[in-house]
């Protein structure tokens, strides 16, 4: 199998999980959890829109029906999918605005949050920088108006994901630090602290942050398999970056050690580390290791079959 040309697309396609990956966060404190039920729905109704010969026009007024239903909910990890979708994000932003103005005191800063997660997660997707700066100028404002109404420590997450998209990540460290002061988890902080860098291209400092925050979930008494899951992703597609390989492969295999039977929310599969090093060539049975973890999680993944299969072929 060739090397040659994988690099600036997987870079590219790092830049875009780096930008995301830190979006994967806890609601705030007290803030209503998506039901089982709408979850699913949401899930599919995104499939629906962005899929080849789906029938958005029928998916998008259904998502816009359980988005006003849960408006306050902990949802944004659901919509990340929709979101890619300009029609879908414009929809979506409009929606939350139009509860925004009618709901309880009570309501109004999940809402806020839930509004200014859905502008900084479109911002990943735009396709020039003017369009990227204009979303992450309306993420906030919206996280100025709920930093304004709460103490809750996911306000000072959120800004901190905000700096960092813009680039700032001195300002985006001050404001983990500031989550962490208000009783936020040590772990998720220093994971996004490590994001924080890796986007910035300081490899060796987000490596240590990462580490640190996979090593130490469930120390501060908020226990997240998640966010091992995550931390040791992204220490793979650094690895890897740097030429690295067997370290890459090995933070592959970690990210999945922790994960048990069942699949924690906020686990979203990903392939590209596993990909890249069958593309190297050697590391096939660190590779069936992680996908056959993933096959048992997501049974219904297609691509984690097929990319099985290959890489036990290869091993042969």
């Amino acid at each position: 199998m060739k090397v040659s040309g994988w690099y600036h697309g997987f870079a590219a396609a790092m830049v875009l999980f780096l930008f995301c990956s830190t979006i994967r966060a806890e609601g705030m404190r007290e803030q209503p959890v998506l039901d089982a039920d709408s979850a699913r729905q949401i899930t599919a109704y995104t499939r629906d829109i962005l899929r080849t010969g789906g029938d958005a026009s029928r998916a998008r007024p259904s998502l816009l029906l359980l988005v006003e239903k849960n408006a306050a909910a902990d949802l944004t990890d659901n919509l990340s999918g929709a979101l890619r979708d300009a029609d879908s994000y414009t929809a979506l932003a409009a929606t939350l605005e139009d509860v925004l103005g009618t709901a309880s005191e009570r309501e109004r800063p999940f809402v806020r949050f839930n509004l200014a997660r859905v502008h900084l997660i479109r911002a990943g997707y735009a396709g020039t920088a003017r369009g990227r700066s204009a979303l992450l100028a309306r993420a906030s404002f919206a996280a100025d108006a709920l930093r304004n109404g709460t103490r809750d420590p996911a306000a000072d997450g959120l800004r901190g994901d905000i700096e960092s998209a813009r680039g700032n990540v001195g300002a985006a460290i001050a404001a983990y630090q500031r989550m962490v002061s208000s009783g936020g988890s040590k772990s998720d902080a220093q994971y996004r602290i490590g994001a924080a860098y890796a986007r910035a291209r300081r490899y060796g400092l987000a490596e240590q942050a990462l580490i640190s925050a996979a090593r130490s979930v469930g120390s501060d008494g908020i226990a997240d398999p998640a966010l091992a899951y995550r931390a040791y992703q992204e220490l793979a597609l650094i690895y890897l970056l740097q030429g690295n390989t067997p370290e890459a492969a090995r933070a592959l295999r970690q990210s999945v050690a922790k994960l048990g039977t069942e699949l924690p929310r906020g686990v979203v599969l990903r392939l590209d580390v596993a990909q890249q090093l069958l593309v190297r060539g050697g590391y096939a049975r660190d590779v069936i290791a992680y996908l056959e973890t993933a096959a048992r999680l997501f049974p219904r993944d297609e691509n984690t079959q097929n990319l099985l299969a290959q890489a036990r072929t290869l091993r042969r």
